[in-house]
């Protein structure tokens, strides 16, 4: 079985984001889903590299 933190990282990731070898990225406008998801990502994994960002769109992102 796996967390309701690691659920919600796997479905926001697979909905509005990208995995790639070197990194994890999640954009999306509502911010309170973004709050989430960085709460989500500490719970799971500790201390995690965040950046934030804004794409040439305006829409938000946080790549870990």
């Amino acid at each position: 079985m796996i967390s309701q933190n690691m659920a919600r990282i796997i479905a926001k990731i697979s909905g509005d984001g990208n995995l790639s070898g070197k990194q994890i990225m999640y954009f999306n406008t509502c911010l309170i889903l973004i709050d989430e998801f960085k709460k989500d990502i500490k719970k799971e994994f500790g201390k995690a590299n965040l950046s934030e960002g804004t794409m040439s769109n305006g829409t938000p992102y946080v790549a870990v």
